[in-house]
């Protein structure tokens, strides 16, 4: 169970101690999850057992007639179990997540009015977050940006403007899949007209709820995700990989070939651009920090090549580079503050083998490609990895939309400093990492590994290959979340987890050891 406030701090448990007399507000009560995950049961029995109304917040059952494939109770049970915000409008209205706040509300204030509890109910996350955290003042859509937008998509795809959306307004990017094209023409949309990214606009909210005491329930189905065949498939999860060609850059505050790129990095600044074509002859070697508010940028046409990648520094954000050949790992990383978006890493060779690593805080690895990654000469070539031994121990770690190809070993294997290995620092920890939405093709006996890290979110990746299993977590890797994955047939399970490794572990049964 999870239990939260609208203003993100937790919910008061009760009132059972408050004084004599004092007035407290009666709790609003949420179930969501996706469909088929059974909350529709949940609410009814609750309902029966409880004095509560169900509100729905699905944007299907506000339509009067939309009655086929949309799972709305029927008649017999609305009248025997009151429902609010059903058939309250025709197909043809508009019905706006602004509509739903208004309306969710005033049915709020009416159920409490009569001395009962509010229980809403359903998976339209887009009016959940509306109602829990407010809306922001944005501008009215522009018919004209709009449609350049459109015009641009039609040229270049969809994935090519997220791309730009993840330059422009990255917190933005990593929550819009590129697999939605409304809310990527209405994050740039809102860009261009005001200068300033929609994520920014969007914290300036207030809770309708401001106040109230607020429960949430989340349920999951209990396979924890679909299994398809073990074929790639561009339809189930849009973007993961680097994206060619890439959006042009602009805003460039130097313009160099590959032979002057190392000299250019060597030289920046914060808030430097620096935009690159060619071919570059060596590993480039990034050492010069920027700042939180004034990162240095250094961003490849998408068809320059690099020897390799190495950053030693913070708040630096690297993409379109294509990363051949190079002596292994293809890229490492360390620092604060760094993101690596949109290159390639093909064929690192020596060491290891590894495709990318990564330590520090505060990074993200988004819309990489990295293939043919080997198991040579006693190497345990790994598409990513991270470790704390002589390096920082890792933390708020964001790996969303990458594509590993073709890897002999792991598609990520992250050790804390106490690892089970033995050769870690034992200094500090290791937490907060979150992989999603990548693609991943690896032939270990499991293709995410996690070893003494802390809350692991693992949701919605395809795991293809013929592993024993898809995750493990070992050596008090708690807090681990697991949900969404797709698997392919030849996975033998989704979860090993040893004893030590399950408090607060949420996600599928756990089908074996790590």
């Amino acid at each position: 169970m999870v239990s939260t406030a609208p203003d993100g701090g937790p919910a008061r448990a009760g009132a059972a101690c408050d004084a004599p007399g004092r007035a407290e507000k009666l709790p609003v009560f949420v179930l969501t999850g996706p469909t088929g995950a059974g909350k529709s049961g949940w609410a009814e029995r609750l309902a029966e057992a409880a004095p509560v109304e169900i509100v729905s917040v699905d944007s299907a059952l506000v339509y009067r007639g939309m009655d086929i494939g949309s799972a709305k109770p029927d008649r017999a049970l609305r009248r025997r179990l009151p429902h609010h915000l059903i058939d309250i409008c025709e197909p043809t209205d508009n019905y706006s997540a602004g509509r739903f706040v208004a309306d969710a509300t005033a049915a709020i204030e009416a159920i409490h009015a009569r001395g009962k509890v509010p229980l809403l109910v359903g998976g339209t996350m887009l009016y959940l977050r509306a109602l829990l955290h407010g809306l922001a003042q944005l501008p009215e859509a522009s018919p004209e940006v709009r449609r350049q937008i459109d015009e641009r998509a039609a040229r270049e795809g969809w994935s090519s403007l997220h791309a730009e959306l993840a330059r422009l307004d990255p917190l933005a990017a990593e929550r819009i899949s590129c697999a939605d094209p409304q809310r990527i023409q209405r994050a740039l949309e809102v860009c261009y007209m005001t200068g300033q990214p929609i994520s920014e606009l969007q914290r300036d909210t207030v809770s309708p709820l401001k106040g109230y005491p607020v429960r949430a329930w989340a349920l999951a189905p209990a396979n924890g995700g679909l299994a398809i065949p073990n074929v790639p498939n561009a339809t189930t999860l849009c973007g993961a990989g680097a994206i060619r060609p890439t959006p042009l850059t602009t805003a460039c505050t130097k313009q160099v070939d590959g032979a002057g790129l190392q000299a250019a990095v060597d030289a920046a600044k914060p808030g430097d651009r620096i935009c690159a074509t060619g071919t570059s002859p060596q590993r480039l070697k990034v050492t010069r920090s920027g700042t939180a508010a004034a990162p240095i940028l250094v961003l490849g046409d998408g068809r320059i090549t690099v020897k390799g990648l190495s950053i030693d520094a913070n708040n630096v954000t690297v993409g379109g580079l294509n990363l051949t050949g190079a002596a292994a790992p293809g890229v490492e990383m360390t620092g604060n503050g760094i993101t690596l978006v949109n290159n390639t890493i093909a064929s690192p060779r020596g060491g290891d083998g590894d495709g990318i690593r990564f330590f520090g805080s505060n990074l993200r690895i988004l819309h990489n490609t990295v293939s043919d990654v080997r198991n040579l000469h006693g190497a345990h070539a790994d598409c990513m990895q991270t470790f704390s031994s002589d390096t920082p121990p890792s933390q708020h770690v964001l790996i969303d939309s990458n594509r590993c190809d073709k890897i002999d070993n792991q598609c990520l294997i992250a050790e804390g400093p106490n690892s089970s290995a033995g050769d870690g620092s034992g200094k500090g920890n290791s937490s907060d990492i979150t992989f999603t939405r990548n693609y991943c093709d690896s032939n270990a006996s499991q293709a995410v590994m996690i070893d003494d890290v802390q809350n692991v979110s693992v949701t919605h990746n395809q795991i293809t290959g013929g592993n024993e299993k898809a995750f493990a977590f070992d050596n008090k890797s708690t807090g681990a979340k697991v949900l969404g994955n797709i698997l392919g047939l030849h996975i033998g399970f989704e979860v090993g987890m040893d004893g030590s490794s399950k408090h607060g572990y949420l996600g599928p049964l756990i089908g074996g050891l790590p």
